[in-house]
């Protein structure tokens, strides 16, 4: 079986097409990119070509931009949905605080992960794993989150 694994991350709310400086071997260059529309089609395609395709989202994606602030993240969800995401992850995207995150959390079709994130009582504030499954095989997957200090999720 093949299995496509397709990405994305640091898109930091912007939910159309953008500048973006980029440094190549002439120097620095601007480029217009992303924009969800975009990234839901390059996506399409890719599962019309081979339905075993797993898609995640590697965080740096609940903030960024002015309707995403304005609404702690909740402007996108949406759009997540519709994009059929199997999991997301991140480190920015906790940066409403752990009630709002998981507000944003139940709101999802699919899990945000964090296997060694944890309450305060020590038990998970995110699920750890999920269990996918792709033209009857199945795929592991779990996110170990960067330890960049106590909270209190």
């Amino acid at each position: 079986m093949k299995l496509n694994i397709v990405f994305i991350n640091d898109v930091h709310g912007y939910l159309a097409p953008h500048p973006e400086l980029f440094y190549n071997e002439t120097g620095e260059v601007v480029e217009t990119v992303g924009g969800y529309a975009h990234i839901a089609g390059l996506v399409e395609d890719i599962r019309k070509d081979n339905p075993n395709t797993l898609l995640f989202d590697g965080g740096d994606t609940l903030h960024g931009t002015k309707p995403l602030v304005d609404s702690k993240g909740e402007a996108i969800i949406p759009i997540l949905n519709a994009l059929k995401l199997d999991a997301l992850v991140g480190h920015w995207d906790f940066g409403y605080g752990p009630e709002q995150l998981q507000k944003i959390n139940k709101q999802l079709n699919f899990p945000i992960l964090g296997c060694n994130v944890f309450k305060v009582d020590g038990s998970n504030f995110l699920q750890p794993t999920e269990l996918l499954e792709k033209g009857g095989v199945k795929i592991g997957d779990r996110y170990l989150r960067y330890d960049s200090g106590q909270s209190d999720a």
